[in-house]
């Protein structure tokens, strides 16, 4: 505020006793010898207290001096000497402007307009006023005045750059009052008008390259902008725009620079005002925001944390904070940011919501259905809301619940696939086939390659013996296409299956399922054609012929066709007759089929070969036990000891443990598959099957470890995700579905 003797109508006041000493306080006060000006009018006031013009002038020079409770009292009294004084009035209310209370000052500024209605410094400053008090319509009116009465005597104020530059402050308020009521083309005309008329305004620059952006003008905007940090590279609220345009852009790096400056010169000021410390906050709040966006939230609770020291109770400030987080796993703490911002605003949906979530991550699923209920009372029809609820009440196995939220969803988004995936887990986990394959139809309505809907409804119609419809899935993922080219394999379409399954092998050629599946299908369980394909493949499989012959015999082991795998393990003697690993499995199907004479021949066998050979001699002690040959089957502790050191076969162990598996002799299979993964810890088969031996025993924290090293070895296992899916259900290990849901869904 200039408080210049020129916008008072002093001279009119001015008596001819006391003139000269009037005139030389003039001139000291226009010097800026506020002192001597002072001294002046104490002078003058001694002789005669009620000089109206000393006064005023006492005032200004107070003023000048930021005595403003002294001017304040000379502009009381002046207005006691004559209560229609113009400039008493101007003066009260511009002290008053300058002690910040605003009402007073246009009070008394209203009133000098009353005197003289076309005093622009008087609308002027009542324009500023209304600016403060976001009046916007009444500062454009104060404004529109002033700039009439500038424009109708242009000429004259072009000579004078008080003058100029008052206009130029004229039009900027004008701009500024626009931009804030959002009317941003007639923003644009003031700001223009500004540049016509000093094209290096820095303030116009930057405020119209504002203008251009809110106006989807970016490429003008950037050019404003750039512009004016030519004239000035330092200018905090330009580089701040820019800022925050980069940002708004995705110019991360450009905008992190723009606000590193700003910065930098904040840093400088050790004695900030208040509305330094808010921009100053609000940088770090942006330079914040960039990094959430980068996935960078330690350094987002970094720069979060130094904005809360300058406003401990900044709602944005601490639910942005608390997202970050959230994304590092670090729950509590995002429940404490969130209830200091609940404390400040009781009923913020969102606030309230992600509050539920930290609940729902750390298994409190009570404490965060209180807050799903609370966040759906405020937004209802709040799908993201609705699909998390029914997740919570799911793991509370309050399926109804669950199944009325999903329901909700997909009333108000019929193609929502996230929802119908959790409705399918409900009717999975309780028996509905015929409810989960119209939920998988719907899903595959939607998105027609869904691969676990496409494995879902095929697992279904396999289970329903639907092997037709089987056929008809497209599928891109090995899982899959094995399900369907076992359905054609129980159709008897060999060819088709031999083609898909060398699909998959051309996908997964290490795997051993799938050359076994291959080898069946190719041959339809005909022996001689078999042979001559084993020989035929053998280097296409990278394996000689007695492998691609006890790859089918383990695999008719496994499947209890013991007749066919003796053929094959029969067929490897013919070729090598001391092969141990034949020998052992013939002996075994001897064993299971209860022949122990037969047994004991072939381990005899084995005896002769390797005459140490633990699991021959543990296996002869059993079959001769069951036949009450009590004698010969006795073993010393320390033989036992060793047997359950021995280096198996593996692929023995496995199925072996695959039968008592289906005998659901679970410790049994887990036993033998102990000792199997201490030998090949990384065997995936091997890892499902004791994980699925565990999950059958309700030990699902052993059956998650297993199932979790599986799929990290084969993250594409369908059959492992689905266990995983199913523990998800289950109470104890609700705390990992976050982390894990991802992989699966």
């Amino acid at each position: 505020m200039a408080f210049s003797i020129d916008n008072y109508d002093i001279f009119n006041y001015i008596d001819n006793a006391h003139e000269d000493e009037i005139n030389l306080g003039i001139s000291y006060l226009k010097l800026g010898h506020y002192v001597d000006s002072l001294d002046q009018f104490n002078f003058i006031l001694d002789n005669n207290s009620n000089n109206l013009t000393a006064l005023i002038l006492r005032g200004i020079t107070y003023s000048k001096l930021e005595k403003y409770e002294n001017a304040l009292s000379d502009a009381h009294r002046s207005l006691e000497i004559d209560p229609t004084s113009l400039s008493s009035f101007i003066l009260r209310g511009e002290t008053y402007f300058m002690l910040g209370k605003f009402n007073d000052a246009l009070i008394d500024l209203n009133k000098a307009l009353k005197i003289n209605p076309n005093n622009t410094y008087v609308l002027t400053l009542n324009g500023e006023i209304y600016l403060n008090f976001q009046l916007y319509d009444k500062v454009l009116l104060c404004f529109k005045i002033v700039s009439e009465f500038d424009h109708s005597n242009i000429e004259s104020l072009v000579h004078s750059n008080n003058a100029l530059q008052k206009l130029i402050n004229t039009l900027l308020f004008h701009g500024e009052s626009f931009y804030s009521l959002k009317q941003y083309d007639k923003a644009l005309l003031y700001y223009d008008k500004v540049l016509e008329i000093d094209p290096f305004n820095l303030i116009a620059l930057s405020f119209r390259g504002k203008v251009h952006y809110s106006l989807g003008q970016y490429y003008n905007a950037f050019l404003d902008l750039n512009k004016a940090l030519d004239i000035n590279p330092l200018d905090i609220v330009t580089l701040l725009y820019r800022g925050e345009a980069y940002f708004n852009h995705g110019h991360y790096d450009k905008a992190l620079s723009d606000l590193e400056k700003v910065l930098e010169q904040y840093d400088k000021d050790l004695y900030m005002s208040l509305e330094i410390k808010s921009n100053y906050a609000n940088v770090l709040i942006l330079q914040a925001k960039i990094c959430f966006n980068l996935e960078k939230y330690s350094d987002t609770i970094q720069f979060l944390s130094k904005a809360l020291e300058i406003d401990t109770k900044n709602k944005i400030i601490l639910t942005l904070r608390g997202g970050a987080y959230f994304y590092l796993n670090q729950h509590n703490d995002v429940i404490r940011d969130l209830n200091q911002v609940l404390e400040i605003e009781q009923n913020n949906a969102t606030v309230i919501f992600l509050r539920g979530e930290a609940f729902y991550c750390l298994g409190r699923f009570h404490e965060a259905l209180v807050d799903f209920n609370e966040a759906l009372k405020i937004e209802p029809n709040n799908i993201d809301m609705l699909i998390l609820r029914g997740e919570a009440y799911l793991n509370l196995e309050h399926y109804y619940n669950a199944n009325s939220d999903f329901d909700k969803a997909i009333e108000f988004l019929p193609t929502n696939v996230t929802a119908l995936m959790f409705q399918s887990k409900i009717y999975l986990s309780l028996g509905l086939q015929e409810d989960l394959l119209t939920c998988m139809n719907k899903i595959l309505d939607i998105e027609p390659n869904n691969p676990y809907a496409l494995f879902c409804r095929s697992e279904i119609w396999f289970i329903l013996e639907q092997y037709n419809n089987v056929l008809k899935i497209e599928p891109d993922f090995v899982s899959t296409l094995i399900l369907r080219e076992t359905a054609y394999f129980r159709l008897r379409k060999y060819d088709k299956a031999h083609k898909d399954f060398s699909k998959v092998f051309e996908i997964e050629p290490n795997n051993e399922t799938t050359v076994n599946y291959l080898i069946d299908a190719f041959n339809g369980l005909d022996f001689t054609s078999m042979k001559h394909f084993m020989i035929k493949s053998s280097k296409k499989f990278e394996m000689n012929n007695i492998t691609a012959i006890m790859l089918c015999g383990e695999e008719f082991f496994i499947r209890g066709q013991f007749d066919y795998a003796l053929l094959y393990f029969n067929k490897v003697l013919e070729i090598s007759p001391n092969d141990k690993t034949a020998l052992i499995l013939i002996a075994k199907i001897f064993f299971i089929l209860k022949k122990y004479e037969n047994a004991i021949r072939y381990l005899n066998e084995i005896l002769k070969v390797d005459p140490n050979n633990d699991f021959a001699l543990f296996y002869r002690s059993e079959a001769n036990f069951k036949l009450e040959r009590h004698k010969e089957s006795h073993l010393n502790t320390e033989k036992l000891s060793k047997i359950l050191e021995i280096e198996f076969n593996n692929s023995f162990i496995l199925y072996n443990s695959d039968i008592n598996f289906k005998l659901r002799q679970f410790n049994k299979a887990i036993s033998d598959l102990d000792i199997a993964i201490k030998l090949k810890p990384n065997d995936i088969e091997m890892l499902i099957l004791r994980g699925k031996a565990y999950f059958f025993l309700e030990k699902y924290d052993l059956a998650l470890f297993d199932f979790i090293k599986a799929l990290e070895l084969e993250p594409n296992n369908i059959f492992t995700q689905l266990y995983i899916n199913e523990i998800f259900d289950k109470p104890l290990l609700l705390k990992n579905k976050i982390s894990l849901s991802g992989k699966l869904l």
